[in-house]
């Protein structure tokens, strides 16, 4: 059996964004998603502005013209903003949008102490408010970055445990790949299983 005592905060939020954006499939489908929207946009606005200078020059070069520029430039300027990875700026972008429909009750509950148990069986987490139990092939993933380890559980929420909450760098890890391995050996379990 493994044990441990986390406490997440408010700032382990960015790390989730970016760790959803560029590591989880639906975050790099989302990201896609709106990658697509944001360059249809783009050639809206430049078509806007080349119909406007045609319009008012009654030249189609001119207007072929603004098109051609206007599309480069809202390129560009995107592309600097996102520092030339338009698709995780994006990603982030719609995991941050979604913290604001986060109720206050509900920021107060995720900064909670939670403690994570496992054996060969199970996974739970707790705190004060609740308890979460799982069978390991309920779990979906475990993703392992170098600050947190992030626990798919069906729909669940993502949970995520902080390195900085273990006793050293070499338990953090080991914790980890621990998980993975018990994910790994019961994912293919049939639901109703007994064991």
């Amino acid at each position: 059996m493994m044990e441990i005592v986390f406490q997440n905060k408010r700032e382990d939020f960015e790390p989730f964004y970016d760790y959803m954006s560029k590591r989880t499939e639906q975050g790099k489908r989302l990201s896609a998603q709106a990658y697509s929207q944001k360059q249809l946009w783009t050639v809206e606005f430049a078509a806007f502005w080349a119909a406007l200078a045609w319009g008012m020059t009654s030249s189609w070069k001119i207007g072929l013209g603004g098109f051609i520029v206007m599309l480069a430039f809202a390129q560009f300027l995107f592309l600097l903003m996102s520092r030339f990875k338009p698709r995780e700026y994006l990603g982030r972008q719609i995991y941050r949008n979604q913290e604001q429909w986060l109720k206050p009750k509900a920021i107060q509950v995720f900064q909670l102490p939670r403690t994570l148990k496992t054996d060969e069986d199970w996974l739970e987490i707790a705190n004060s408010e609740s308890v979460h139990r799982w069978r390991w092939r309920q779990v979906d993933q475990i993703g392992l970055t170098p600050n947190f380890i992030f626990i798919h559980v069906g729909n669940c929420p993502v949970v995520y445990v902080p390195k900085r909450d273990f006793p050293s760098e070499e338990s953090f890890i080991e914790f980890g790949k621990k998980l993975v391995e018990l994910q790994e050996k019961n994912k293919d379990q049939p639901i109703g299983a007994e064991r």
